[in-house]
């Protein structure tokens, strides 16, 4: 807010001057380093690939870095980030990917009109942070960028890599969002999930997010449609592992794995017969299957989920199949960060 200070308000003008001589913040513009994203991409449901599309939030970490998360940025071939004044930046090239703490630093066309974050140090005892009164800047249901308060209610994880736990009541689009220290007026998060159970939602610390910043800073990076090609995912799948199966019809054979956050993961099954027609799913927490089909011979099934925890690949013979089926069935990673240079 601006004011007009006329003639004659001597002492109006001499309080203002003294609040700003006592190192008091001036009034913060939350939203002035954010932007709200939409991304076009493909999104895999095993024997389906198709083109999807997507919003989130980013925030500027300089002139031409934008942070934002992991989950966000994996399988897009165009991010286009509008700010509050309308200005428009395109994404076309990402220098980091960390999974494990959902985060994303990608690299714009230009330069941004708008000043980067300042980050919150972490403290020497990080769950002293509990209570601290927050604001969550965000793009959620993509209706453009709007404020959420909120505090801060735990601290957890190893040191330096610590997972933020707040109360701010956010819905789909807010990912990426920073989330503010409302007293320090610094960034001491990027947000990225909830588990609606505990109405809590999380973010990574900030401290992470500049270590993972200054290590794409010693990066060229990668265009994002070099990286996520069909071509690449085999080429980068980590194998978890792989098990043997032998059913009688209408008998199943399942593995179980617990999926990291913003993973994307390559299932297969070889049968031993190349004539075998045999089915399978993805199955997650014993009992939402998110996909099912059949198949002949070897398959090999891709898949971009939307939640981490326990999973289930099985493998079912049909009831007027031969009276064996055998095979391996197997699942892993796809670790997309391996093309990042």
């Amino acid at each position: 807010m601006t004011r007009d200070l006329r003639a004659g308000t001597l002492a109006l003008g001499l309080v203002t001057l003294a609040t700003f001589a006592s190192g008091c913040p001036a009034t913060m513009n939350w939203t002035q380093s954010t932007v709200a994203i939409e991304a076009e991409g493909i999104g895999m449901q095993g024997d389906k690939i198709g083109k999807v599309g997507w919003v989130a939030t980013g925030f500027w970490i300089d002139d031409y870095l934008l942070a934002t998360n992991a989950h966000v940025a994996t399988r897009a071939l165009a991010l286009t980030g509008v700010d509050d004044d309308g200005n428009k930046y395109h994404f076309d090239r990402i220098l980091a990917l960390d999974r494990e703490g959902d985060i994303a630093i990608l690299r714009a066309d230009r330069a941004g009109d708008k000043p980067g974050v300042e980050f919150l140090e972490r403290p020497s005892h990080p769950k002293d942070l509990r209570g601290h009164q927050v604001m969550l800047v965000g793009n959620s249901g993509g209706l453009g960028l709007g404020f959420f308060n909120g505090e801060i209610t735990n601290v957890l994880g190893e040191s330096g890599a610590e997972m933020i736990l707040h109360n701010s009541t956010v819905v789909g689009g807010s990912s990426g969002s920073a989330l503010y220290d409302k007293d320090a007026q610094k960034v001491v998060g990027i947000h990225h999930s909830g588990a609606d159970q505990l109405k809590t939602r999380i973010a990574t610390a900030g401290w992470h997010l500049q270590e993972v910043v200054a290590e794409a800073r010693k990066r060229e990076g990668v265009e994002l449609k070099a990286l996520f090609t069909l071509e690449n995912i085999g080429r980068y799948a980590n194998i978890w592992g792989q098990r043997e199966f032998c059913i009688a019809p209408g008998e199943s054979f399942k593995i179980s794995f617990n999926v990291p956050r913003a993973t994307d993961i390559l299932a297969y099954v070889k049968p031993t017969n190349p004539e075998s027609v045999l089915v399978a799913g993805l199955v997650r927490g014993g009992s939402d299957v998110l996909w099912k089909g059949a198949f002949k011979g070897t398959v090999y099934l891709p898949f971009s989920l939307e939640a981490s925890g326990p999973h289930e690949m099985l493998v079912v013979a049909p009831a007027d199949g031969p009276p064996k089926s055998c095979g391996v069935i197997g699942a892993g990673e796809i670790a997309w960060e391996k093309g990042i240079k």
